[in-house]
């Protein structure tokens, strides 16, 4: 059963290269949903974490368009801050001189 969750896992990775958006977010719903326990078998990431990585480098192309909307968003004053915050959590944290291991912070923040 392990090996199926897998295959579907990676089946929707490559799958986010290949569809709407509308059907993106459907599949990171039902990652949510399916595959929350899932680790794959590669340094142990997360099911959702590669789908939210394959989601991202899918986007990659649109970066323009999208980085025009943020900019006139609301909640771009508050993007800002997050980031602001992210960069003095990793400057004054002792225990995230890693490139492992700020990966993953930034991966779960």
């Amino acid at each position: 059963m392990r090996l199926v969750a897998i295959a579907l896992t990676l089946a929707c990775v490559v799958l986010m290269f290949f569809v709407r958006r509308e059907y993106k977010l459907a599949l990171m719903f039902m990652s949510a949903i399916l595959l929350t326990a899932l680790n794959l078998p590669i340094k142990s990431i997360p099911a959702q974490s590669a789908l939210s990585m394959g989601f991202l480098v899918s986007e990659i192309p649109y970066i323009k368009i999208h980085w025009k909307r943020i900019r006139r968003s609301v909640l771009f004053p508050y993007i800002i801050l997050v980031l602001v915050s992210f960069v003095i959590a990793v400057i004054t944290s002792p225990h995230l001189h890693e490139v492992n291991l700020l990966g993953f912070f930034g991966l779960s923040e």
